[in-house]
C-alpha cells in the first residue's frame, strides 16, 4: 500500500518512520521520567496511579467509603507513596505530598481492588500494559492498515503523558474506540464497551444520546445490562455506603476546578482555558456551557445520517470531549483513533490546508497546549478539538453512504 495518506509528501512509508520515531521517543522518555523521580532529598513525583494504589491498600483495611474522607484518604496515599520508593522518603518528603481526592464512582472498584496484590511498579505496569494492549486493538479495528494504525495511536503524545500518570486513559480510550468498531456488526460487544466505560462516566455523557438518534437498541440494551451488573456487583461487595458518599461529593470536582485546586494547564477544556486567560468564572462557565450547546448538536446531526461511521464516531469523541469541563489531556488517547479516521478519509479525498493544519494542530495538542499554558497562560486546546470538529462534520457533510 504506497498510496499518499495525505499530502503527496506524506507517503505511508514517511508516516511509519515518522510514528515510530515518535513512539519510540515517548516511551525512551515515559522510563527516564520514572528514573529521575527517584529523589534523593527533593519532593518525590506522585502521580495518579498513586491514588488508584491507595484506594487497593484502603480496601483491605477499611470501609472503602473511607476513601472519601481526606484525611484517612491521605494517609493511605503517604503509604501507597512509601510504597512506590521502596520506603526510602523522608519525612520532609512525606510531608510535601498533598491530599488527591478520591472523586470516583464505585463503579471502578473492581478494577482497582486486586491491585494491592503487587508491588507497587507491578501494579502500574500491569494496569498499563493491559489498558494499551486494548487502546492498541482498538486502534487496529479503527482503519484497514494495522501498523499505520498501532504506530501512529503510540505516536499521538498522550502514550507519554498516560504512561507516565498511570492513568485510565488507554482503557477508557480503548473502551470507547472498540466500543464504536465494533456497533454495526457486533453491537453487544459495543454495548459491554460503553457500559464499561461508566467507571469514569464523564468521559462519555455524550454516548447515549448518540446510540438513541443512531436507533442502535441493541447496545443501548448491553450496555445498560452491564451497568445494573457491574453496580450489582459494587452493591454486593461493597454495600451503599460507597455510593452514598460518592453522590455526596458529586460537587468536589467543579468546585475543585473553580478555586484552581486541580491544574488548569493539563485541561482542554474551555471552561480552564478561559479562565487561565483571565475570564471571570461566570464567562468561563457561560463559554463551556455553549461547546456543550455545540457539543450536543453536532452529535445529534451528525448521527442522524447516513455517512460512514468512522466520520460520526469522530464527530461522537469530539463532541464528547468539547463538552467536557474536566478532563485532563492525559485522558484523551482516543483523540488518536479519530486523526486515523479523518486521516485516512482525507487521504483519499483531497484534504485542504485547513483540515490537514486543524489535524496537525490537534496532533500537537497533548503536549503543546499544557506548554503554552504553563508559559504565556493561553490553553488553546479546546479550540484545537473545535476545529478537528468542524473538519469531522464538513467531511459527513458531504458524505452521507455508509462505508
Amino acid at each position: 500500500m504506497n498510496a499518499p495518506l495525505a499530502p503527496s509528501w506524506l507517503t505511508r512509508q514517511r508516516v511509519l518512520v515518522y510514528a515510530a520515531i515518535l513512539a519510540v521517543t515517548w516511551m525512551l522518555l515515559a522510563g527516564y521520567i520514572e528514573f529521575q523521580a527517584r529523589p534523593s532529598g527533593g519532593a518525590p513525583m506522585i502521580t495518579d496511579f498513586n491514588t488508584f494504589y491507595a484506594v487497593s491498600l484502603l480496601m483491605r483495611h477499611l470501609p472503602v467509603s473511607s476513601a472519601f474522607d481526606g484525611a484517612t484518604m491521605h494517609a493511605y496515599e503517604l503509604i501507597a507513596a512509601q510504597a512506590a520508593y521502596g520506603g526510602t522518603l523522608t519525612a520532609e518528603q512525606i510531608a510535601s505530598i498533598p491530599l488527591f481526592p478520591w472523586m470516583y464512582p464505585p463503579l471502578i472498584l473492581p478494577l482497582l481492588a486486586p491491585l494491592a496484590m503487587l508491588p507497587y511498579a507491578a501494579a502500574k505496569l500491569a494496569l498499563t500494559l493491559s489498558s494499551l494492549a486494548l487502546f492498541l486493538l482498538a486502534a487496529r479495528r479503527a482503519i484497514p492498515d494495522s501498523k499505520v494504525a498501532v504506530l501512529v495511536a503510540l505516536a499521538f503524545p498522550t502514550t507519554l503523558l498516560t504512561l507516565v500518570f498511570g492513568q485510565t486513559g488507554f482503557l477508557i480510550g480503548g473502551l470507547f474506540g472498540l466500543g464504536l468498531t465494533s456497533l454495526e456488526r457486533r453491537p453487544w460487544l459495543a454495548g459491554l464497551c460503553f457500559g464499561l466505560m461508566t467507571i469514569k462516566p464523564h468521559l462519555g455523557l455524550l454516548i447515549p444520546l448518540a446510540l438513541v438518534i443512531g436507533g442502535q437498541w441493541r447496545a443501548i440494551a448491553a450496555a445498560a445490562l452491564t451497568l445494573a451488573v457491574l453496580g450489582l456487583v459494587t452493591l454486593v461487595l461493597w454495600g451503599i455506603a460507597p455510593w452514598q458518599a460518592f453522590l455526596d461529593g458529586t460537587g468536589m470536582p467543579l468546585q475543585l476546578m473553580e478555586t484552581r485546586s486541580v491544574p488548569w494547564t493539563l485541561m482542554p477544556t474551555a471552561f480552564a482555558g478561559l479562565r487561565l486567560a483571565g475570564a471571570s468564572t461566570g464567562l468561563a462557565y457561560a463559554a463551556q456551557g455553549l461547546a456543550v450547546l455545540v457539543a450536543v448538536a453536532s452529535v445529534a446531526w451528525a448521527w442522524r445520517q447516513a455517512g460512514p461511521l468512522s466520520l460520526r464516531a469522530a464527530v461522537l469523541v469530539l463532541a464528547s470531549t468539547f463538552a467536557n469541563p474536566f478532563e485532563y489531556v492525559y485522558d484523551l488517547p482516543v483523540l488518536a483513533l479519530v486523526l486515523l479516521w479523518l486521516g485516512q478519509h482525507l487521504a483519499s479525498r483531497r484534504p485542504r490546508a485547513w483540515e490537514m493544519a486543524a489535524l496537525a494542530c490537534l496532533f500537537a495538542m497533548p503536549l503543546a497546549g499544557p506548554g503554552l499554558a504553563s508559559a504565556v497562560a493561553v490553553q488553546p486546546a479546546a479550540l484545537a478539538i473545535m476545529a478537528v470538529l468542524a473538519v469531522a462534520l464538513n467531511r459527513l457533510r458531504g458524505q452521507r453512504t455508509a462505508l
